[in-house]
This record gives structure tokens, C-alpha cells and sequence, in this order.
């Protein structure tokens, strides 16, 4: 049983890591390159229970976990707090927050998606796994700067056993949806009011994250075709105005971070922050459009997954659907997720 004294170092734990997360920039894997902050880290659109929230101990499980599963995170069945399931890896390990290098010396946090291979279809299937390292060390390379360190609960496995996708991964952490916000309440919204958010797991302790030694593979019906129309997003209201209102894709909550694929897709943008760039489809008369980021797959240097002009067709681009600075942007896991591969 844990004494008031182990209970106010976990509350401590839990305010430090809702502070870090408000604000920061998303950035993808560790370099020595600044990355603009393409998609920053949703704000916790709660307050998540004194479990799981700290960074590395042993979990000292104050109360039992509710088993659940992928799917019904998805849906948002189920209440946040802390939850158990298993699942497999559908992309590497990517850096969720903030860019590097960085004047501030708070911690970084990793992440990963996944889904269930016992689960019937594509339909809601897929979340973010996020896992917080134990803080930052100073870049020998840029003065008052900082980098992250590589060793997250999520990374330390991974250095142990490799994580290769497919493979799959019990789990015990802090279910949430996580959104841009304060006060339990979402700066993006639908017309509704119903608050535009991605459904996240927080595994922050020592074991949290297991491997079981099985290799389920990838479900065989994703990645999932889908329409740009189906998970496009498009802001409605007046610029500047909170909460901002967006139409969604006719099935974006269904697909939010489920491995999808899309068909006859061109370039239209390349300006966009971050290597950032549009997308329109090609085959239809739709004048919706996606942001496509490489967050999942950063590298260092001149946005070398991005097209260097517009017009460019993919006849299939692959990725995950995520929703930040009030846009869904596609995620690809890398340059072979187009064909032709990107860019």
C-alpha cells in the first residue's frame, strides 16, 4: 500500500508531465536538426487519475486496470483511466513531442501505433501507444540546447528485444483523448460541440510495455482504402475564433489512427511548415485536401520525402490519420508507404 508521501510524488509526476506536453512542438525521430513543429502533442483534454504517470519507477498499481481492447478505445467505449491490452506494432518508434534541439530541460515522449489482430475489421482500429523517456541532456553541438534521451519505457525495450511491426505487445497504461485544450474542453470542435480528439495510451513505467513473443503480423485487411473525402478535415468558422470548428471526413472517427490507403492522389501544396505537403485527389471532382507530414519517418536535411514541385501522382499513398493544429494530417511510416515511393 502506498503511504500519502508516494501518492503526492506520483501527483507531482502527473502535473510535470501535463505541463511539459501543453504547448511543445511534435517533432519525429532524435537529430541534431531543428524540426518547425509540424504536429505539436495534443493537451490532455482531462485530468488522468494518479496511475501511470511517472517516469520509469516500478508501477505500483494503485487500482487494477480495466482490460479493454484497441477497438474500443477507439470508439471512446470506455471511461479514461488505466486500462490493459494487447495489440501489435503497426509503425517504428517516433518522437510525439517536442522538436530537438530545445532551449528547455523537460523530457521528451515516443510513441507508436498499433492495432489488434484478433479484431473483425479495420473499422476503429488503431491507436497511439505514447511512452514518457526520463528527460533531456545537454546537444554538444548547440549551446543552451537539448536533446532528448533515447530511453523511454517504450525505447528501452526496444533496445533490448527489437520492436518489429507486426510483432505483438501487451500493455498496461493510461487511457485518454488527448486534444488541444484546457479545462476538459477541446479548442477544435465539430458544429455539434463534440471535441476533435485521438485516442492515447500513456505507458510511462518500468514493464508497462512487454513483448509476448508473438508475431500475429500485420491484420491482413490493412491497410484499409479509403477515400480522401473519408478523412479529410476543413475548418468552418472565422480565423481566430475558439474553439475552432471543422467538418470532418464522413468516416474520420472511424479511421483516426487506423492504417489507411489512399488511391490517385497529386501534390498540390509544398510550402507547408515542416516538410509538410498537400494532397488532392485526382481522380474525382472533390476540391477537399489532406496534409501529409512526415513525423512517423523525420530525417534530417531538405524534407527528402517531400516532392521539390506540385503535380506529382501517387497511385496508392499509405498512412495513419492524425489530427493537429486543427487538420488531419496523413502519417506514412516511410518513403515505401507511396507508390511511386516518396517523394
Amino acid at each position: 500500500m502506498r503511504t500519502y508521501k508516494s501518492l503526492f510524488a506520483v501527483m507531482l509526476a502527473l502535473a510535470a508531465l501535463s505541463m511539459v506536453r501543453c504547448g511543445t512542438n511534435q517533432a519525429g525521430a532524435d537529430a541534431g536538426t531543428k524540426k518547425d513543429g509540424s504536429a505539436p502533442p495534443p493537451t490532455d483534454s482531462g485530468t488522468p487519475a494518479g496511475d501511470d504517470g511517472g517516469t520509469n519507477p516500478t508501477d505500483g498499481g494503485i487500482t487494477p486496470p480495466t482490460e479493454t481492447t484497441i477497438v474500443d478505445m477507439n470508439k471512446k467505449a470506455l471511461a479514461k483511466g488505466k486500462v490493459h491490452f494487447k495489440g501489435v506494432a503497426m509503425s517504428q518508434i517516433w518522437r510525439v513531442s517536442p522538436s530537438t534541439p530545445k532551449s528547455t530541460t523537460t523530457s521528451c515522449m515516443f510513441g507508436m501505433y498499433m492495432a489488434d489482430p484478433t479484431a473483425v475489421g479495420a473499422d476503429h482500429n488503431g491507436v497511439l501507444l505514447v511512452s514518457k523517456n526520463t528527460g533531456v541532456t545537454a546537444d554538444p553541438n548547440n549551446a543552451g540546447k537539448y536533446l532528448c534521451n533515447q530511453d523511454s519505457p517504450l525505447q528501452t525495450l526496444n533496445a533490448a528485444t527489437a520492436i518489429a511491426v507486426g510483432d505483438e505487445l501487451e500493455v498496461t497504461g493510461y487511457y485518454s483523448e488527448y486534444c488541444f485544450g484546457s479545462g476538459g474542453v477541446c479548442d477544435d470542435q465539430e458544429a455539434s460541440g463534440t471535441g476533435i480528439s485521438i485516442a492515447e495510451i500513456s505507458a510511462n513505467y518500468a514493464g508497462d510495455v512487454t513483448l509476448t513473443g508473438n508475431k500475429p503480423g500485420v491484420p491482413s485487411y490493412l491497410p484499409v482504402s479509403v477515400t480522401l473525402d473519408d478523412i479529410y478535415s476543413k475548418v468552418t468558422s472565422a480565423s481566430g475564433a475558439k474553439p475552432v470548428i471543422s467538418t470532418l471526413g464522413a468516416n474520420w472517427w472511424k479511421y483516426r489512427s487506423v492504417l489507411v490507403k489512399l488511391s490517385n492522389v497529386k501534390v498540390t501544396d509544398i510550402t507547408g511548415a515542416s516538410c509538410n505537403m498537400t494532397i488532392a485527389d485526382n481522380g474525382t471532382a472533390t476540391t477537399n485536401t489532406l496534409v501529409v507530414s512526415d513525423d512517423v519517418d523525420y530525417q534530417p536535411g531538405s524534407c527528402p520525402l517531400r516532392p521539390t514541385a506540385t503535380g506529382k501522382v501517387y497511385d496508392t499513398l499509405v498512412g495513419f490519420p492524425y489530427f493537429t493544429f486543427s487538420s488531419t494530417q496523413l502519417q506514412p511510416r516511410g518513403a515505401t508507404d507511396a507508390t511511386p515511393s516518396l517523394p
